[in-house]
């Protein structure tokens, strides 16, 4: 019997160790990553966003493409983005093959709207738009985008055939989203 309680008794200081040990391990792994989690600036002021590091140029609309009311290209902004821009130029014409053909009649309208805006403009005319430029048929571009919070946003660049006389139209455009 003695012999038995002897084991058990090194049995449990064994358990016990290993337990303690596998503990510690773990506190140390959850000391770690609360530490990896932990925000390594205070929160956010509205005033003045935290800029990530500047990532390359990307483009996000380098085609020719056709409008016979509208056409939009969608534009995500990383989340904490506060020098976001779209750059770009853009020509229409009224003849696919013949760019030439860019003249008053082939005058488009544009607008960068955010998802709000956008919804709305589906439903009818937005009450407002982040920014329009009005009937144009050669125009560069250059426009910020408002600072983005904790969260990524969408805006959509929105191509539109005002014409009274509905014929598509043609667009060659070529933009890119830039951070600075």
């Amino acid at each position: 019997m003695k012999k038995y309680s002897a084991v058990i008794v090194v049995a449990l200081v064994l358990l016990i160790f290993g337990f303690r040990e596998k503990l510690d391990v773990f506190k140390k792994k959850e000391t770690s990553a609360d530490a990896r989690l932990a925000p390594t600036q205070g929160p956010l002021s509205i005033d003045h966003p935290l800029s990530v590091d500047p990532a390359k140029p990307k483009h996000f609309l380098h085609n020719v493409f056709s409008i016979n009311h509208h056409a939009q290209f969608a534009i995500l902004v990383p989340a904490h983005q506060g020098s976001a821009r779209v750059r770009g130029t853009f020509r229409s014409f009224t003849k696919r093959n013949d760019p030439d053909s860019s003249d008053r009649s082939a005058d488009v309208d544009l607008l960068l709207l955010n998802d709000e805006e956008f919804n709305q403009f589906l439903h009818g005319q937005p009450q407002s738009v982040t920014y329009e430029l009005n009937s144009a048929h050669n125009q560069m571009v250059d426009w910020w985008i408002p600072a983005t919070r904790a969260d990524a946003k969408t805006y959509h660049l929105v191509f539109i055939n005002s014409a009274d006389e509905i014929k598509p139209k043609f667009v060659q455009a070529d933009f890119v989203l830039t951070f600075e």
